[in-house]
């Protein structure tokens, strides 16, 4: 088939074959193409008459808690040494109660296990409905916030943070062996060979089928199964299938999956605690990556991802939660996931973070505590994502004369953080005059224009920034008598 699509009819793109593991025939089979290609789907929905929305069932067991079962463990079983591997489609489909524990799973071994390509199935952008506001489709994560926030977690692994496993244990075959074993072994779908199990071991080792022209039908490397505990040959990736806890650890990304609540995850330079969600699970994934390819103990741009469950409001499962007794509509509820983040490696430098809504687009600056330097804060906002920055150039707002009392004055600006102008609005409780100001982070005079404030009057004053270079600047009021108030400003690119 190969020789007609490219010699008789002149394919020049790369050609595969299938696109999945059916034993060991078949990968000698797909050996000869340009590419190995495979699918995976955890918890798939069953039907029992035909194609349905509604009547459906799905396990609903999480894959946290099953390493050696899961699909991850499998996806090695289609690599070819020095052939490349992409996973052409993948998907946990909603309305599957863990699906938000698929993006750090999949990403993370997909580095480990060096796939050149991966694929979600899919993002069906041709006929979303974005007023429609609620998901309608098992498949679909264009409509889906929790997935497509988390596609974030594709940043670490285009950009190959996650390191490889080093020596994968590699399999080669005598060739009449493959014929001979599959059809003795037809049963195991693993390495068709005596003590070919692999269980868990892939997930430690990684993987690899070698040569298919040996002298002897043998593995080179160790194959034990490490059962429910796994802990993959870099030691950056640790699946706890008894406590449900997968973690990474990777100087660009940190962060945990499963079931969180009432643990302390503990990390080479962050710690997670006080996990909650609004159920008894306490499932969520809670991951934080570097966006300016600067470790994260360096890193001036984070982004911390929080999710749970995406579930439409009304929607309700049998009392076995795998099969749905109202399907629900309207709209499409995130759950929303509390806890605390300490970033250990802070030793004084200022780190601002931001609620970030639904276009990415920092919001609410979120209150840091102050009992270890004000190195950690609580996420708990409605929100899938946090924006952490870093300036290190200032401990703090520059020192001001003593200020008017805040709730003596109403001073705000929109938007913040701003691209090229803000509106800042003040209102005092009596008539005052006074000028706006906007400081840079040293405290250096940028602009001040001066104003009349009339009591209980909304004044607006708008300050242009097109000229600023992003970063944290300060806005506020200097009444006559020198006094002031000020607050946060950020500039974006």
């Amino acid at each position: 088939m190969t020789g007609y699509l490219k010699d008789n009819l002149g394919i020049k793109c790369p050609v595969t074959f299938t696109n999945n593991y059916y034993g060991l025939a078949s990968i000698y089979s797909q050996s000869r193409a340009d590419y190995m290609d495979t699918h995976f789907y955890w918890n798939h929905p069953s039907f029992t008459s035909g194609w349905s929305d509604i009547d459906f069932t799905m396990n609903n067991q999480s894959m946290v808690l099953d390493p050696e079962g899961s699909t991850i463990a499998r996806m090695p079983l289609c690599r070819v040494k020095d052939m490349p591997l992409v996973l052409s489609e993948y998907n946990h489909p909603y309305p599957y109660i863990f699906q938000a524990e698929a993006p750090s799973l999949l990403y993370a071994y997909g580095s480990f296990f060096d796939l050149d390509g991966i694929l979600w199935h899919a993002y069906y952008d041709y006929h979303n409905r974005y007023t429609q506001r609620y998901q309608d489709m098992f498949f679909d994560i264009a409509m889906n916030p929790v997935m497509m926030t988390q596609l974030l977690l594709a940043v670490p692994y285009r950009l190959g943070y996650i390191k490889p496993a080093a020596e994968p244990v590699v399999a080669n075959y005598r060739e009449q062996d493959i014929f001979d074993n599959t059809k003795t072994y037809q049963d195991n779908d693993e390495l068709n060979m005596p003590d070919g199990y692999a269980g868990s071991s892939f997930l430690e080792t990684g993987f690899a089928h070698s040569s298919f022209q040996s002298d002897s039908t043998c593995i080179e490397g160790s194959l034990t199964n490490p059962g429910k505990l796994v802990v993959s040959s870099t030691g950056e990736l640790t699946w706890d299938g008894v406590q449900g806890v997968f973690t990474v650890n990777n100087p660009y990304w940190q962060g945990a999956t499963g079931y969180l609540k009432g643990k302390t995850i503990e990390l080479e330079d962050i710690t997670l605690s006080e996990v909650e969600t609004t159920n008894d699970l306490g499932f969520a994934a809670v991951h934080l990556i570097s966006l300016d390819s600067l470790p994260i103990s360096e890193s001036g741009k984070l982004v911390l991802l929080t999710s749970a469950r995406l579930e439409n409001e009304g929607f309700r499962w049998n009392d076995t939660k795998t099969s749905p007794v109202a399907l629900g509509g309207t709209r499409a509820l995130c759950e929303p996931v509390s806890g605390m983040l300490i970033l250990k490696y802070n030793q004084g430098d200022p780190f601002y973070v931001y609620r970030l809504d639904e276009r990415g687009i920092r919001s609410v600056e979120v209150e840091k505590d102050q009992d270890l330097n004000g190195n950690q804060f609580r996420f708990n906002k409605k929100t899938l994502w946090y924006a952490i920055v870093k300036d290190s150039t200032t401990a703090g707002p520059p020192s001001m004369d003593p200020g008017i009392a805040s709730s003596d004055c109403n001073i705000s600006c929109h938007p913040n953080p701003c691209r090229d102008f803000t509106v800042a609005t003040i209102e005092m409780p009596v008539n005052q005059k006074a000028e706006i100001v906007l400081l840079s982070a040293q405290g250096q005079i940028l602009q001040n224009k001066p104003l009349s404030i009339l009591k209980g009057h909304l004044v607006r004053a708008e300050l242009d920034v097109s000229s600023y270079a992003p970063g944290m600047y300060f806005f506020g009021l200097r009444t006559e008598d020198g006094k002031m108030i000020m607050k946060r400003l950020v500039v974006i690119e």
